[in-house]
């Protein structure tokens, strides 16, 4: 009871009235140290919860988060889900199975406190729909692929609620479908496909099953590059373009939880990059760019990798 005593306090000094009164509302609940309420009553009944209580029912779900088990639900509260563009409105227009898909990402069927991930282990964890999501915990939290979590470690009679600060985009397939569905990368895409007309085929390596991190740069990266339109990449010197590439990509998976200001990360034409952190906002810098780079898109994830998208090329 002292621990969630505790938690009660930090947020309330936080002015988090709303969880707050979650928080309340589960000791009110689960007195003499058992819990009574399910994560499914715990999100009908929060009105912070009000947009997922929708989504949850609509993908047919409620009743599996209400029966007995050691659930781990990521729950984005209506602030979260309304920030990544799911107000009730695009709930609505969506699918139950496209819902259904979207929130068994954010649900694994093992309970872990944010205290079962050790501090700078990396994990891999399979959500309920059968995919992989990463976690790991440092000084500044747990992440889940990336994302921060506001809160960990609401207990309910079915397992945990984790609050996280992002809805979570599971994998749409592998690197190159990423790219390829991104149309701020059509030139990138096309110089990958170069890339596979000569000896250094990356577009194979990308599939084949290894982890890899693309800083994508935008079209209008390539166009200040000199390469204004796909024709002139499809001129290009070939070896050129190949070691363009080569240093835009990196042989290990690597969030945006996983940098910090200062380090350097190698590519895999063996240069580095530095890692360039203002604030909560992270910029690359290569070897001769004159100026940081900022990344204006992180964590994207694929199938075998990730992918982060960057208005510059690195040089």
């Amino acid at each position: 009871m002292n621990y969630f005593s505790s938690k009660c306090r930090v947020l309330l000094l936080s002015t988090f009235a709303l969880f707050f009164v979650a928080c309340e509302k589960q000791l009110e609940e689960g007195g003499g140290g058992a819990v009574s309420i399910s994560i499914t009553d715990q999100i009908a009944t929060n009105s912070s919860f009000s947009i997922l209580n929708v989504a949850l029912a609509k993908a047919d779900m409620q009743e599996m988060l209400d029966t007995p088990g050691t659930f781990t639900f990521f729950a984005p509260n209506n602030s979260v889900m309304i920030a990544s563009g799911f107000n009730l409105e695009k709930i609505q227009q969506l699918s139950g199975d496209t819902l259904r898909k979207i929130l068994t990402y954010h649900l694994l069927n093992t309970r872990l406190f944010e205290n079962d991930f050790r501090m700078g282990v990396h994990y891999n964890e399979i959500t309920a729909g059968g995919d992989s999501s990463y976690a790991i915990r440092n000084e500044q939290g747990l992440f889940v692929n990336g994302i921060k979590m506001l809160y960990t470690d609401f207990l309910q009679s079915n397992g945990l609620i984790h609050i996280p600060s992002k809805v979570f985009h599971f994998p749409q397939g592998d690197l190159l479908d990423v790219v390829e569905a991104d149309t701020s990368l059509s030139l990138f895409n096309a110089a990958l496909l170069k890339s596979a007309k000569g000896g250094t085929d990356l577009t194979n390596a990308l599939v084949c099953g290894c982890k890899f991190t693309i800083f994508a740069p935008t079209n209008t990266a390539f166009k200040l590059a000199g390469y204004p339109d796909k024709a002139s990449i499809d001129n290009a010197d070939y070896q050129k373009v190949v070691a363009l590439l080569s240093y835009h990509i990196a042989k290990e998976r690597s969030f945006s939880s996983d940098w910090s200001h200062d380090m350097k990360m190698q590519m895999i034409n063996g240069r580095f990059v530095q890692v360039m952190q203002n604030g909560t906002a992270f910029m690359l810098k290569g070897e001769y760019n004159k100026e940081p780079i900022p990344i204006i898109k992180q964590n994207t994830m694929a199938i075998h990798g990730l992918v982060h998208v960057i208005d510059r090329l690195l040089e």
